[in-house]
């Protein structure tokens, strides 16, 4: 069963959670992002694009530890989403998600000084469990 909030109610809910985790407003460090966008996200989307995005985010997440890369990293938007065959909308909330933010024009990463990480194939990620 599910049930529809109000925008009043998403901002209520959202706000809520900020408070609750103490995240200031404007978030400067990686944890603090990755909290706020999950505070958002889950209150803004759909139920099932939230899922999808999570999704998203942890096979991102897999792909960057495989190549040796941890919480800082730059890879471009298109990039992903060509890997991960999906739309950009949905690459931006699953890279939020992992704290990143638009460094560079079409880069999403935690920092602007590293290099773009070439993503590799991210197909059968909606499978993953």
């Amino acid at each position: 069963m599910s049930i529809e909030l109000t925008p009043v109610e998403k901002s209520r809910l959202y706000l809520a959670q900020v408070d609750a985790l103490n995240i200031p407003n404007e978030p400067e460090t990686i944890r603090d992002r990755m909290l706020e966008r999950r505070a958002w996200l889950s209150t803004h989307l759909d139920p099932q694009d939230y899922a999808d995005s999570l999704l998203l985010a942890e096979a991102i997440d897999t792909k960057l530890v495989e190549l040796g890369h941890g919480l800082n990293f730059a890879v471009a938007l298109r990039e992903v989403r060509d890997a991960a065959e999906t739309d950009l909308t949905e690459c931006v909330w699953a890279l939020e998600l992992l704290g990143a933010y638009e460094v560079r024009p079409g880069v999403y990463g935690n920092t602007d000084s590293l290099p773009v990480v070439e993503i590799g194939n991210l197909a059968g990620w909606r499978l993953s469990v």
